[in-house]
């Protein structure tokens, strides 16, 4: 945060001057690392103090140098933290399954696991998949198990499917049917998804972090719109929360990590690109704020469609052409325009100097007149 407020104060280097900057980045990074070493106690608890600290540091700044008032600040996290003091082995349960550990590869990722298939054409891919899906549902004593609510262990707590499979329900266990609100069904996730139970996160090979994150149950987020001044509405917006936080579908409107670009480039009067997953979160700033610079605001926050220049059919038939210069006009006729461009001003510039010239009227011998300056580059035929 030191340099954030350096930054502010004394500006940054930009063209030879020192400018201040519209737009600036900080990030806490002790939060994460003490949610990994001791999970969700009081280290954690003490960093996220320390992070609040340095977020009213910047406000009081703001204030001092009387900026808060058109300062908008948008705070918010990545995931939260779970304290996972029971780890679970998926390759000790799919080798008590007699599943060969060359027919699959386990990316861990804290709280969830992707199992990727070593041939995803293999005529036998479903029966497999059907395979490691019931021997993680067995993993750990817990879960979905039966044994799990009996013993109270925690272990797997869903295992499903890239795609549908034929072999096991077809659809009944696809990642879209059941989650799709996760939007996780894409061609370079797991073949298979496992998610942990709470208090639980998979070591494949070893996971000693007593804090993970990963699974469903770590994807609450925070997420705030802060300023000083009345383009920031000061309202919270409330939602349906589910069980595993699978509640975008009953929240369509909810903010995500997404959005902060769209509206941080809304703020500074800039559009968002077309292929931004983000929305401009309008219910967080007052759209009539500004009077008339609002409304343009408001039309400068649409996204930008770039349009590719539409050439007259039939132009530079049979000509292959660079794919990046389809957009350029053909050299040639670029050529022969800017020549008669050049005409057009000598023209003028012969007419304006008949105007002036005291010998206007007067008929001037050959050998008086002045010869006509040529212009640069070629004409058209040469």
């Amino acid at each position: 945060m030191d340099e954030v407020i350096d930054s502010v104060r004394q500006g940054v280097s930009a063209d030879g001057k020192r400018k201040r900057p519209n737009l600036t980045f900080a990030n806490f990074p002790r939060i994460d690392a003490a949610g990994h070493t001791s999970g969700t106690g009081s280290a954690y608890d003490t960093a996220l103090a320390r992070a609040d600290d340095e977020i009213e540091r910047f406000v009081n700044n703001q204030k001092q140098l009387g900026l808060w008032s058109r300062t908008a600040m948008i705070v918010l996290s990545d995931h939260s933290m779970d304290t996972t003091p029971e780890k679970t082995s998926l390759t000790r349960c799919f080798e008590g399954a007699r599943i060969d550990s060359e027919d699959y590869l386990i990316v861990q990722n804290g709280s969830a696991a992707l199992v990727y298939l070593a041939d995803r054409r293999d005529p036998g891919r479903f029966a497999l998949l059907r395979r490691l899906r019931a021997a993680a549902l067995r993993c750990g004593i817990g879960g979905t198990g039966e044994l799990g609510g009996m013993l109270g262990h925690s272990g797997t707590n869903e295992a499903l499917y890239r795609q549908p499979n034929p072999a096991d329900g077809g659809n009944a266990h696809a990642l879209d049917r059941v989650h799709p609100a996760w939007r996780l069904a894409g061609p370079r996730t797991g073949d298979l998804v496992i998610t942990h139970d709470r208090r639980g996160t998979f070591s494949e090979p070893v996971n000693t972090l007593a804090g993970n994150h990963g699974s469903p149950f770590t994807t609450d987020n925070f997420f705030a719109v802060i300023g000083g001044g009345s383009f920031v509405r000061q309202q919270t917006v409330r939602g349906v929360r589910e069980h595993q936080l699978d509640d975008t579908r009953q929240n369509p409107r909810q903010a995500e990590n997404a959005d902060v670009a769209a509206t941080a480039l809304c703020l500074l009067g800039l559009g968002a690109p077309t292929d931004s997953r983000g929305r401009v979160l309008a219910e967080s700033r007052v759209p009539s704020v500004g009077g008339a610079s609002g409304q343009r605001r408001a039309g400068l926050c649409r996204r930008r469609r770039i349009r590719p220049r539409r050439r007259a059919p039939g132009r530079d038939r049979g000509r292959r052409r660079h794919p990046l210069r389809l957009g350029r006009r053909p050299r040639r006729r670029a050529r022969r325009q800017r020549y008669d461009l050049l005409r057009l001003g000598e023209r003028h510039r012969s007419r304006r100097l008949r105007q002036r010239s005291p010998l206007r009227g007067v008929r001037q011998r050959p050998h008086e007149r002045r010869p006509r300056r040529r212009p640069r580059g070629r004409g058209p035929g040469q």
